[in-house]
């Protein structure tokens, strides 16, 4: 994490996997802007395009970490699918909820993403990049 807040990919959450790693980055870079969009005026409809793009880039990063963990034949992957389920649950969550009379605050959803993206590379990624290894 730099002085501003925003996570970048350090070294101890990097998989060793470039096209995993680059994935990641794309994640870290949608968190990041979440960062900067919560500096601004609040705007629901900026908002909801942020997380729009987050759930677009998250469902094709997980298909295809999914159908790696399947050809590597590696053993947790229904586990894997759960973890990957809740974020995808919660980003629709906090969609649905933009209408509601209590939306979302840009705060709430960063600090579960911050939690969620860091949590799943290093316990849950980690462990199938070890397992082919």
């Amino acid at each position: 994490m730099d002085k501003a807040g925003k996570l970048i990919l350090p070294g101890d959450l990097s998989l060793e996997n470039v096209e995993s790693d680059n994935d990641h980055l794309v994640l870290f870079d949608i968190y990041n802007e979440l960062i900067a969009f919560d500096k601004l005026i609040w705007n629901r409809n900026e908002l909801s395009i942020i997380l729009l793009k987050l759930t677009e880039v998250s469902l094709i990063h997980f298909k295809k970490e999914e159908a790696y963990m399947h050809y590597i034949s590696f053993p947790g992957l229904e586990l894997h699918k759960i973890h990957h389920n809740s974020l995808a649950s919660k980003i629709a969550r906090f969609n649905v909820n933009f209408f509601s009379d209590n939306p979302p605050v840009p705060l709430e959803i960063i600090q579960y993403l911050k939690v969620w993206l860091i949590d799943h590379v290093l316990h849950f990624d980690n462990v199938y990049e070890r397992y082919m290894k």
